[in-house]
């Protein structure tokens, strides 16, 4: 079953390095077109990310992200 998603944006997605890696945790594979859609507006496209379909442990999350985060450092 497809669930209806809203998706908040990204507040931190600018400070995002390359260094930094995703993990994109999806409960049911319908949604991955909008997740997908969704990720390729907020995210830098050279930030990596991965989308697995998987159990999220709190039931009122349709995605689940996590990861590991290098700032960008001024130069």
């Amino acid at each position: 079953m497809a669930w209806a998603i809203q998706l908040s944006p990204c507040r931190y997605a600018r400070d995002f390095g390359r260094g930094s890696t995703l993990k994109v945790y999806l409960r049911d594979r319908a949604n991955l077109r909008a997740v997908e859609n969704f990720l390729a507006q907020q995210l830098p496209t050279d930030l990596p990310y991965i989308v697995l379909e998987g159990d999220i442990c709190r039931h009122d999350l349709v995605v689940e992200i996590d990861g590991m985060h290098t700032p960008i450092l001024a130069q």
